[in-house]
């Protein structure tokens, strides 16, 4: 029994002469950071909208003259240019028509030329005269007290004869010109260069004059931009033309960006060119059209695009990457590293986001926020700053960090807000 206790107590011995003590705690570095600086850049200001394009110039094909279409001189979906053939109908009733209606000419000239050389022979025995000078009203009563050959009457019969004639050659005259334009209608032509819909008749059939539609062409460069203005927006624009800080669109050149529908950004522009005389009651917003230059024919009548409409002129902004902005119960802020390399929040209201960089990144405007003498954190951003744009989420107010700049901390390229 004393044995055994006492290996025990050499056990237990053996067991607390061997235990390490515990290891020293290493304090952890603090988190290393990214930052970046804000960029003060000229902004100008802007609303978005949805758009819809349509077609400069849309002309329905239809036919001015009653035949059987007899041949088709495009494929559909073609692109014609004006004056290009498109369909031919059958002229040959009115080729008839204008070839009798040139014999009908010959008869009344050669009539009228018969009028006119029995008149002078009847009365220009002995007397040198001109037959234009004759026949005005004013000068032939001086002749006629000279005339023995011929009576009153006689001249009379024959200046009515010659009158009459000469009527005649006017009305033959104008029906040529008629059935020449008949003609000219069964060879129908492109009036715009566009693309060509598809035919609505097969050579062979029988068409109406202006009733039957054989087409459409759209023009498509340059195409029109139509969207819509809400009322507050107009108001606000209008405010700014009676402040004149801004010109009416209507008196000098305004351009837009054009965003097409498989993209971000505003890869095309437009002017305005017209913007309508009132508001739609139904909507309250007013119609504004602007022309898009479409060389490559990018945009096709009918397609829904996005508009930016450039409100009020360029103005000074402090921009931070929005990759920096954190929200804390609707409320937004940045984290700001300060000169002892503490973290420290600055409260910020967001403007317009805006592109630039290369490659391009997304800004946003910030103004400061006004805060309680006291309360922690800054009241607004300066382009010293440093900004916190990666590891966010391995800081934590008024912390210790490691802050390194970023890469690319001072972008060069331009704004893709709008000039106004």
């Amino acid at each position: 029994m004393k044995r055994s206790f006492l290996l025990m107590s050499f056990g237990a011995a053996s067991v607390l002469g061997c235990a390490r003590p515990p290891a020293p705690v290493v304090p952890t570095p603090p988190p290393q950071v990214i930052f970046s600086y804000p960029v003060e850049k000229d902004v100008t200001d802007y609303e978005d909208f949805t758009g819809r394009t349509v077609a400069l110039k849309s002309v329905d094909i239809r036919s001015r003259v009653t035949g059987q279409l007899v041949k088709q001189h495009f494929k559909d979906g073609d692109l014609v240019k004006e004056g290009d053939p498109l369909f031919d109908i059958d002229p040959t009733t009115y080729s008839a028509e204008y070839e009798r209606a040139i014999a009908v000419e010959v008869q009344a000239e050669a009539k009228v030329e018969r009028l006119e050389t029995d008149l002078v022979r009847q009365i220009g025995a002995g007397i040198r005269f001109d037959l234009g000078m004759f026949l005005a009203r004013d000068v032939r009563a001086r002749y006629l007290d000279k005339l023995k050959s011929i009576s009153r009457q006689e001249y009379d019969t024959v200046m009515a004869d010659r009158t009459e004639a000469a009527a005649a050659l006017g009305v033959a005259r104008r029906q040529v010109i008629a059935a020449k334009n008949y003609v000219d209608y069964t060879h129908i032509r492109s009036p715009v260069s566009g693309l060509s819909s598809k035919r609505a008749f097969d050579p062979g059939n029988l068409v109406k004059a202006d009733d039957t539609l054989l087409t459409n062409i759209v023009a498509l460069d340059p195409i029109y931009a139509e969207f819509d203005i809400d009322d507050r927006t107009v108001l606000r624009v209008r405010r700014l033309i009676e402040a004149g800080m801004v010109q009416s669109a209507r008196t000098v050149k305004t351009e837009i960006g054009v965003g097409l529908p498989d993209e971000d950004g505003f890869s095309m522009a437009g002017t305005i060119t017209f913007i309508d005389n009132q508001l739609n009651p139904g909507t309250g917003t007013i119609r504004v059209r602007a022309e898009v230059p479409n060389p490559k024919r990018l945009l096709s009548p009918g397609m829904f695009l996005r508009v930016r409409l450039p409100i009020g002129v360029p103005k000074k902004e402090i921009l931070v990457p929005e990759i920096a902005i954190g929200t804390d119960q609707g409320l937004k802020y940045v984290y700001v590293v300060n000169a002892d390399n503490e973290v420290v929040k600055c409260r910020v209201d967001l403007g317009l986001p805006v592109e630039f960089g290369t490659p391009k990144q997304t800004y946003r405007v910030v103004h400061p926020v006004a805060i309680e003498p006291g309360s922690p954190g800054i009241a607004g951003l300066k382009t010293t700053d440093r900004v916190i744009v990666k590891g966010l989420q391995r800081v934590r107010e008024k912390a210790k960090v490691t802050p390194m700049a970023d890469g690319d901390t001072k972008p060069t390229a331009t704004s893709t807000a709008p000039k106004g």
